[in-house]
């Protein structure tokens, strides 16, 4: 497959499946509070996440600073250390 054809959500969802789109940071699921100061800010970091993720491609990554086959080798070598 091309490199422009590859986004970075397939990626991301390879490694770690399916972005959470839970709008709560709270790792409950009965949220101790009335209200919630940061009710909906998880919920936006999340959109602008994905569509960062969904418009940038692999070819986007070439040319910058960020050594991808390296980044790959090194983890290959040593999981749980990626980037």
């Amino acid at each position: 497959k091309e490199l422009s054809k590859i986004s970075l959500m397939e990626i991301y969802e390879a490694v770690e499946g399916k972005l959470d789109e839970s709008p709560c940071i709270a790792p409950s699921k009965t949220c101790p509070f009335g209200s919630c100061l940061l009710c909906g800010v998880k919920k936006d970091m999340n959109e602008h996440l994905a569509n960062i993720l969904r418009s940038r491609t692999l070819d986007t990554l070439q040319g910058n600073e960020f050594d991808l086959n390296g980044a790959i080798s090194r983890n290959l070598s040593s999981p749980g250390s990626f980037l």
